[in-house]
């Protein structure tokens, strides 16, 4: 019985095209069911952000696997087609694989202020082939190739809130307490608030980075009003 997924036929490669397709939309729809239905705050975003990734990854896999299963149809003819496509295309392939690396550089994401060359300003979305970044002057373009050669650095803020800590008392289990923290946009997640037990207090040690233009008394405020002592230092909630 001939194999349908047989890929030295236009009927296997056709096959092969339409269950990559598919199966881009059956993790668009578990994306969209996720996005529905509410385990938790915490969760869902873990989970959403380990489907990024593999949306980020999925396309450039996809598009190998299509071509060679292109070319094992016509070894020699389809092998030299693509050869040829690829030097004339060499510069734009370059950019989108550099696309996909440095989207899932977690260093370089939208709102992160930039310095390439002698462009600065805020990545304002990445697109296949390059960066659009918002400067003074109006939103400017800069492909991945310029970054590659010419590097960048990221620019520190003056606004940037360290890593803090506080101690805080509570009823609740740290796995309730996390779910909380997650329901309310205080904390910066891309640096996920670390809850650790303090035997000799009773206490928890909740390590966090607050997002940008948050204060501390805010996130204060947040916890006494749900009967949540703090403390900046652990002995006093002895």
């Amino acid at each position: 019985m001939e194999n349908t997924f047989i890929l030295y036929s236009w009927i296997g490669l056709r096959n092969l095209i339409l269950f990559l397709f598919f199966g881009y939309w059956a993790l668009k729809l578990i994306e969209f069911l996720i996005q529905r239905i509410t385990l938790t705050k915490r969760v869902n975003k873990k989970v959403l952000a380990v489907l990024n990734k593999i949306f980020l990854l999925y396309n450039p896999i996809s598009i190998l696997l299509i071509l060679l299963g292109f070319i094992t149809i016509n070894y020699i003819v389809h092998g030299l087609f693509l050869l040829l496509v690829s030097a004339i295309g060499y510069p734009y392939i370059r950019n989108y694989v550099g696309g996909v690396i440095y989207k899932i550089n977690s260093i370089l994401a939208k709102g992160v202020s930039v310095t390439i060359n002698d462009t600065t300003g805020e990545i304002k979305k990445f697109l296949p082939f390059g960066i659009v970044v918002n400067t003074e002057k109006g939103d400017c373009f800069i492909n991945y190739t310029t970054i590659d050669t010419s590097g960048y650095t990221v620019n520190s803020k003056n606004d940037t809130v360290l890593r803090q800590t506080l101690f805080v008392k509570t009823p609740l289990s740290k796995s309730e307490l996390l779910d909380l923290l997650f329901d309310n946009p205080l904390l910066n997640y891309k640096e996920a608030p670390v809850l650790k037990e303090l035997e000799e207090s009773g206490a928890l040690k909740l390590q966090y980075t607050l997002e940008k233009g948050i204060q501390a008394e805010s996130l204060i405020a947040f916890l006494s009003a749900h009967q949540i002592e703090t403390s900046l230092t652990n002995n006093l909630i002895a």
